[in-house]
């Protein structure tokens, strides 16, 4: 990982075509798994998803925790 990061930050890493680091961050998707992830969401599968959660972990982007959420 090291040996990476330091040829990525060399003069001979910026120089590559870059096509070494992205096929490190994303992975192909198929046109099936695309279509999957394409889904609109259910109301059973959000609520679910709500339950499941640990109510006073780490709050959202909003400041508000699971337990409100679940509650409200």
């Amino acid at each position: 990982m090291v040996e990476f990061y330091e040829d990525l930050f060399t003069k001979s890493g910026a120089e590559s075509s870059g096509d070494e680091i992205m096929e490190h961050r994303f992975p192909i998707l198929t046109p099936e798994q695309i279509k999957v992830l394409d889904k609109p969401f259910e109301a059973r599968e959000v609520w679910c998803a709500l339950k499941g959660m640990n109510p006073y972990k780490a709050s959202g982007p909003d400041g508000f925790q699971a337990a409100f959420f679940q509650r409200y």
